[in-house]
Parts: structure tokens; sequence; C-alpha cells
């Protein structure tokens, strides 16, 4: 986890500066927008478009995701976030194995004589009359 220091402040409020100044009532729209969504870890992308899409509903604007993402590095350190957000899956390596009900075992064929085992139907008697 990353401390934020004189230096990462710094760099804080350049990122501010970058970006035109937020009136309150648009933050409150954005809040309203993120109320469930979480822009951060591997679905954030997802996350960002239906964040957008509510955002500009809700202030009748048309902003960009990058004037979304760039605001919300202000607000807080996203790429820290990022990091720390689980997976929703197993992320580690291992060795590859199919399950026991699809593995093929060795074993030797069986003689073709034994292993034709059709049974042929009784022979019915027909009798032209």
């Amino acid at each position: 986890m990353k401390i934020k220091t004189k230096e990462s402040s710094a760099s804080l409020k350049e990122k501010r500066e970058d970006i035109p100044q937020w009136k309150p009532e648009q933050e409150v729209q954005l809040f309203y927008a993120l109320n469930g969504r979480r822009p951060v870890g591997i679905n954030r992308h997802f996350q960002m478009i239906f964040i957008l899409e509510e955002y500009n509903r809700l202030t009748g604007q048309q902003v960009t995701s990058d004037t979304i993402w760039k605001y919300l590095d202000t607000l807080y350190d996203m790429d820290t976030l990022n990091e720390n957000e689980d997976l929703p899956f197993d992320n580690e390596m291992k060795d590859f194995t199919l399950p026991v009900e699809y593995q093929i075992t060795h074993q030797q064929p069986e003689s073709p004589s034994k292993s034709t085992n059709i049974s042929t139907p009784p022979s019915s008697t027909v009798t032209n009359e």
C-alpha cells in the first residue's frame, strides 16, 4: 500500500490543476452515479460505462469518461485501489489436469474376438402360405 508523502501531495495538487474545477452540484451527481458501482479492479471500465451514462443522465451534460477518471484520480489513489482489488477468480499459475471423468486410462486393448459380443436376434421363421 502506498503512503502519501509530500511528493505525492504535490503531484496530487498538479493533477487537480489540470482539470477544471468541479462544482459541488456536479460532485453530488457524480457520487449518485457512483452509488453501488466500484470503478476499480478488473471490471473498472465496464463500471465506468454505467457511471458515465448515469452521470450524463443526471446532469444533462455530456462529459467523457476521461474527465471522470481524472477527477476520481484527484480524490482517490486509483492505482493503489486497483492493486488492492481482489480478483473474482483464482489467478495462481498451476499445472492443468483434466477432471477424473475426462481422463483416459491407458489399458491394453482387448482381443477382437472378446470385444465383439454382438448378440444376434433370434431367427424368426416365416412361412409363406
